[in-house]
């Protein structure tokens, strides 16, 4: 039987900081893959999905999620975790 690791708070807080992208953004382009890996985004008020899209993906902008949302539908907002909108990708949605 192995012996689990023993980890620091500041340890746990940074892996979570990272696998969040709230550390190193993730490069342009990855939207979807960003919004799928964070399980969906909080998005009750679209300004505060657009700030979390800014926070993790470099050059995201406002209008990227608009045509992901209206136009390309790659991007689904619907009720999921604690009966509040959420962003889904469009792939995760079944799940």
């Amino acid at each position: 039987m192995t012996t689990p690791a023993a980890l620091r708070w500041d340890q746990v807080r940074g892996w979570r900081l990272g696998r969040q992208h709230l550390v190193d953004r993730a490069p342009a382009g990855q939207l979807l893959d960003v919004i799928s890996r964070v399980c969906g985004l909080h998005a009750q008020v679209q300004s505060a999905a657009d700030l979390q899209v800014l926070a993790r993906v470099d050059q995201a902008t406002p209008d990227d999620m608009r045509q992901a949302l209206w136009e390309q539908r790659t991007l689904v907002r619907t009720l999921c975790m604690r009966g509040t909108l959420h962003l889904q990708t469009a792939e995760d949605l079944p799940r």
